[in-house]
């Protein structure tokens, strides 16, 4: 069997095609495996990025959880109270006999007529019941005056209008 050498340059051309091909294919996969390598990068970088943003905002959540600890710490500490003055028995012309009523926001509203004194510093807060007992000493009739007291107060420009806190109070006490 003779191969002439037309028919070796057709193989071998067949074979080059055959190659330019493969090495062809080769190039788009390599370009490929490119694209993806960068691609690759690209999400390694945004991942990098993102774990800095939630480390960012991780600290930023265990500092805000300071602070919020910190604020609840000092409410604890923090002692809010209401002075109620009332003018119980008109003495003479401006002069009143008044009382002087603290009420801590710790303590209980509704017991607040029955709370008989309580010790502030260096001086004693009378209670409603001890005011009364007073008002009957000094000859008086202690509800309509504690009464009296309390409509003054909820009357007075300090409390208008009438809504809130004061009326509140001054619904249980009445």
């Amino acid at each position: 069997m003779v191969i002439s050498l037309d028919d070796k340059i057709r193989n071998m051309d067949g074979e080059m095609k055959d190659n330019e091909t493969l090495r062809e294919q080769i190039r788009s996969l390599e370009e490929a495996n490119k694209a993806q390598g960068q691609e690759r990068k690209e999400l390694e970088k945004r991942i990098k990025k993102l774990e800095g943003e939630k480390s960012q905002l991780q600290s930023r959540i265990s500092k805000q959880e300071d602070k919020n600890k910190h604020l609840n710490d000092n409410l604890k500490e923090l002692d809010l109270e209401m002075r109620i003055v009332l003018p119980v028995l008109h003495v003479y012309q401006s002069t009143y006999f008044r009382v002087e009523f603290v009420l801590g926001f710790d303590d209980p509203v509704p017991n607040l007529p029955h709370i008989h004194a309580k010790e502030e510093k260096k001086r004693a807060i009378l209670g409603i019941p001890f005011v009364e007992d007073l008002i009957t000493i000094l000859g008086g009739d202690p509800v309509p005056c504690v009464k009296f007291g309390l409509c003054e107060l909820a009357a007075s420009q300090e409390s208008l209008p009438f809504y809130g806190v004061v009326r509140d109070i001054s619904q249980i006490i009445l």
